[in-house]
């Protein structure tokens, strides 16, 4: 990821876990991080229902609440669904970051995404529908991240076919897989 960042490529990943890999850990890191340091971003949390997309967006606010000054930009809006940093340095250009459920298929149509992470994505349940919207709101530019995470979940669903095409090659994702023993 860092060196795709580097490197000044879009940043996409799909990952194929076992639970409790620490996975959405490091996705809400990095996407913390690059949220609280840049202008005008807006990240996203989609997860399967609305308990986990909750989860993942208090591991995000942990984060605020524990990290150091100098990456703890100040709040414009602090809600229970949504924080908007004040980071905009007297250019207009605030960051935030929001949740969804991927019960939602509209979620994301008509935005400009910038960090999008779609957590247990094999149990969303129109997947294809979901991420058509999705994808089209993360613009192919360098600065922008989308990571796809999920245990497995049977074969022929969304997820199944994007990690397969991953894994060929055919896909703008590069496949990622983290196995139980793997710990």
């Amino acid at each position: 990821v860092l060196d795709d960042i580097a490197n000044n490529r879009p940043v996409r990943y799909i990952v194929l876990k076992a639970r409790k890999e620490g996975v959405s850990t490091l996705v809400e890191a990095l996407i913390y991080w690059w949220t609280a340091t840049h202008q005008n971003v807006r990240s996203k949390i989609v997860a399967h229902d609305r308990d986990t997309a909750m989860e993942l967006y208090e591991m995000f606010r942990r984060y605020y609440d524990n990290s150091n000054p100098l990456f703890k930009p100040s709040t414009k809006y602090n809600t229970r669904t949504d924080l908007t940093f004040d980071n905009e340095q007297g250019t207009g250009l605030k960051s935030m970051i929001d949740v969804s459920s991927a019960k939602d298929t509209g979620t994301g149509r008509g935005m400009t995404i910038t960090c999008l992470h779609g957590s247990e994505v094999a149990s969303w349940s129109d997947g294809s529908e979901l991420m058509a919207g999705l994808m089209q709101a993360v613009p192919k530019i360098p600065g922008t991240m989308i990571f796809l995470e999920s245990t497995a979940n049977g074969i022929g669903d969304f997820f199944h076919k994007t990690w397969q095409a991953a894994k060929s090659g055919n896909s703008v994702f590069k496949p990622l897989f983290f196995s139980w023993s793997d710990r």
